[in-house]
């Protein structure tokens, strides 16, 4: 996820060249009631997402019971983790810490 948020910055800074100052804004403390609405709508969006897994986990069952080829399973991202104060927030600014100054 990092490598691609990465990947992210070095286009837009190709694409907009800037020439001596570029500010980077990481979103701050959301207002409460605006945090709470994200977070419930990302939780039902999780939850939808987990019965569309399980449905497609019975059908790849019913897919192997007949002898057909199943594809690789790949994991999917939790919306979740970008609510502001979680430890993924946290890793991606420290991250991006690391990465500016790299560069």
């Amino acid at each position: 996820m990092m490598l691609a948020v990465f990947a992210y910055m070095d286009r837009l800074m190709a694409t907009v060249r800037p020439r001596r100052l570029v500010y980077l804004a990481i979103d701050g403390v959301a207002p409460r009631a605006k945090m709470n609405q994200q977070r419930s709508r990302r939780f039902r969006a999780a939850q939808e997402s987990a019965e569309k897994v399980e449905e497609i986990q019975v059908r790849l069952a019913e897919m192997v019971k007949e002898g057909m080829r199943i594809p690789a399973p790949t994991t999917a991202f939790d919306s979740n983790s970008i609510t502001p104060g979680t430890e993924f927030m946290e890793r991606l600014s420290e991250a991006l810490l690391y990465y500016i100054l790299g560069e």
